[in-house]
């Protein structure tokens, strides 16, 4: 990830840390991140000049997928891939490891190429030029997608919940 921040200047990043520390914040600089700024000490000037955003407090990551168009979803190459739905209910385009076996709504997203999944680093530096090139669909498209998986499978937990209640 470190290499497509550092080589794409022109576009934006947001960087959420999933552990907010000092010794996170820290281990940043090493990355060649140091032109980052910080959410919690952003002036308004300095968020439009700079390419890089580090969310260093809790709470405001699924507000921030309106304003993303592709995300990395972590926890794939670990104990499992967090949640893909808030990004894609808004529209963004997912990445993410290879772990997502447990939850359906990765493989519904694969199959409507709302979604790819990266085995290491030089596969997340394809995929994501390939989604940064390509942009095959666009956000309401995704989100139109997202519902509807949303609305079926709703359906499906209503007839669990019918058959648990006889």
């Amino acid at each position: 990830i470190q290499s497509s921040i550092v080589n794409n200047k022109k576009i934006k990043h947001i960087i959420v840390p999933h552990n907010i520390n000092q010794k996170t914040m820290q281990s940043l600089k090493k990355y060649h991140l140091d032109t980052a700024i910080f959410y919690s000490k952003a002036q308004k000037k300095e968020l439009q000049n700079s390419n890089i955003l580090v969310i260093d407090v809790v709470g405001i990551l699924k507000q921030l997928y309106k304003y993303t168009t592709i995300a990395y979803v972590g926890g794939g190459f670990d104990k499992g891939v967090h949640n893909t739905l808030e990004p894609a209910i808004h529209g963004n385009q997912l990445l993410f490891g290879p772990n997502h076996n447990k939850f359906p709504e990765t493989h519904f997203f694969i199959q409507n190429q709302i979604a790819s999944v990266i085995n290491n680093k030089v596969d997340f530096e394809k995929k994501i030029c390939l989604r940064l090139k390509e942009n095959t669909q666009n956000k309401t498209q995704i989100i139109s997608k997202t519902l509807n998986y949303m609305n079926q499978n709703k359906q499906d937990v209503n007839q669990v919940i019918k058959i648990i209640m006889r």
